[in-house]
């Protein structure tokens, strides 16, 4: 009998040794293949990098020989008036070609750099009002790599967005580079490919939802991640979690007293009517007034107010809000309508506000 016990030993002790060695054997593999893979890899941007260089220096090669055969063709160097301005570069054939700045009547640089028929060719740097380019052209348009100061941003609307300022590519945001409000206070800042927003950023005040600014994370240029919504007066709206542009997650949402305007509305804080899980954008589970109290405390005025107190409401989906009478004020659910934040609750369970 001991012998059978200790065959079954030695089998269980061989079989962990199996198992043990074809593990290792199997994450070594794994290990030479993802080396291999980032070895590729690498391969791969060193070949794209030396590519790109091979074709810039042909181009420049190009361009020198050009202008080799222009100075022979009989470039000269002079002024002339030119689109509302007065150039003073090399010319051929009354045209500017080669380089050459651009001055507008009372002497601000319009443009500095290259030239070829008349139109602005090669590198150079243009100012107009408060936007800067510098970096490449081709007949007169910003066409190729360059960078950019206070280019105007809209939305499909025509509606502003803001000012951005950092890398382009055929005249649209193309890189890292950051978003600004016409204070000069930057909003947004992040990856940005083909004039889109793209991938991870970080927005410290960038417009969202109608009236309101979002503070924190961002993927594709929505809210992502951890952020905080605030309205006109830079109060609080919702706290918490986001993602692809809408509440999701644990997070906690405010209002301010529709009834309070004008200097009293500056002077009463928001109101916690909402702390739990959200979901696509729809409160999910929580707690309906978590503080107890359903009316603006004023700075003024001691809190809470008896009169505007109630318990705690557990609240999850699935579930009515709650019938409950505000003392003064009307039935839970109307006041939730009326107070705009209704948009939130489930569709089915949306009153109508009056």
């Amino acid at each position: 009998m001991n012998g059978h016990h200790d065959a079954l030993s030695d089998d269980a002790q061989s079989l962990s040794s199996a198992y043990t060695v074809a593990a290792a054997d199997v994450m070594q593999q794994l290990q030479s293949l993802q080396r291999s893979q980032e070895a590729l890899a690498a391969q791969h941007t060193r070949q794209m990098e030396q590519t790109e260089a091979r074709h810039q220096a042909a181009i420049e090669k190009l361009e020198s020989r050009i202008r080799g055969l222009e100075a022979l063709a009989g470039i000269a160097v002079g002024s002339m008036s030119f689109e509302g301005g007065v150039y003073d570069g090399q010319l051929m054939g009354r045209k500017p070609h080669g380089s050459g700045i651009l001055r507008a009547q009372h002497g601000r640089v319009i443009y500095t750099g290259d030239w070829r028929h008349g139109k602005r060719h090669g590198r150079g740097k243009s100012t107009n009002g408060r936007m800067v380019y510098e970096g490449q052209w081709a007949d007169g348009e910003m066409k190729g790599k360059g960078h950019i100061t206070n280019l105007t941003l809209k939305d499909a609307q025509g509606q502003h967005l803001g000012l951005f300022t950092g890398p382009t590519l055929d005249a649209k945001p193309h890189g890292e580079g950051d978003m600004r409000d016409d204070l000069d206070q930057v909003i947004y800042k992040g990856e940005w490919i083909d004039g889109v927003k793209k991938g991870a950023g970080e927005a410290t005040g960038m417009p969202w939802e109608e009236g309101c600014k979002y503070y924190g994370g961002t993927f594709h240029g929505q809210p992502d991640g951890e952020g905080e919504l605030r309205d006109g007066d830079d109060q609080p709206i919702y706290k918490g979690e986001w993602k692809n542009g809408k509440r999701h997650g644990q997070g906690k949402a405010y209002y301010r007293d529709r009834r309070t305007q004008g200097w009293r509305r500056k002077r009463w804080r928001p109101v916690l009517w909402f702390d739990g899980e959200w979901r696509k954008g729809k409160v999910y589970r929580g707690i309906l007034f978590p503080n107890g109290g359903w009316v603006d405390p004023s700075e003024e005025t001691v809190w809470p107010d008896p009169r505007h107190c109630s318990l705690p409401i557990s609240w999850q989906a699935g579930q009515e809000i709650p019938h409950a009478y505000l003392p003064g004020i009307g039935y839970l659910s109307q006041w939730l309508a009326n107070q705009d934040v209704s948009v939130y609750l489930p569709d089915r369970l949306r009153p109508l506000a009056y």
